[in-house]
């Protein structure tokens, strides 16, 4: 009966080690990975959109508006904007659920803007709400994938993928 004893306390002892190290090791060569901008990055995620923030105004710098021919297939198209604040008319949170993964899905918010006068920016975005009264603008996070790499739900979960923020129109999003 003691050996028995003595041969359980044995094998908990070098469980528990063996835990312990595993934790460690995770914690070291996950918090080890540093993201960086400097990177090989998927054509449809190479360029970052910024904002600068004056009064009121917000000027949006590569808003997204590609022209997709499939799927897979697009022409890239980026455009500069000015937003007035003041003509925000509604805030859209949008839940669109991922096609295989049972539960998940990706969000991102869309605003409303009430169209000035001169109709927008003068391209080709933006929601014909009525008489074309609204235009529409969506901020999205997003991983930011490597040329080759592809999603994998479980590496997400680890937070090995950086992020981006994709700034889109409504035709876009």
């Amino acid at each position: 009966m003691k050996i028995l004893h003595k041969w359980l306390k044995r094998i908990f002892y070098s469980l528990l080690v063996f835990v312990v190290l595993t934790v460690c090791v995770f914690v070291i060569v996950h918090f080890s990975t540093t993201a960086s901008n400097n990177r090989a990055w998927n054509d449809d995620q190479a360029i970052l959109p910024y904002a600068e923030i004056n009064d009121n105004l917000v000027s949006i710098h590569n808003i997204r508006n590609f022209s997709y021919t499939s799927t897979t297939s697009y022409i890239p198209s980026y455009y500069d904007k000015v937003f007035d604040l003041d003509k925000i008319k509604r805030a859209w949170y949008v839940v669109e659920p991922f096609s295989g993964i049972p539960g998940s899905a990706h969000t991102f918010l869309s605003f409303e803007f009430e169209r000035d006068s001169k109709g927008g920016h003068g391209g080709e975005s933006g929601s014909q709400n009525g008489a074309g009264s609204s235009e529409f603008v969506s901020i999205s996070v997003e991983i930011r994938k490597e040329k080759g790499e592809a999603f994998h739900p479980v590496k997400g979960l680890f937070n090995k993928y950086e992020l981006m923020y994709v700034i889109a129109d409504e035709k876009d999003a």
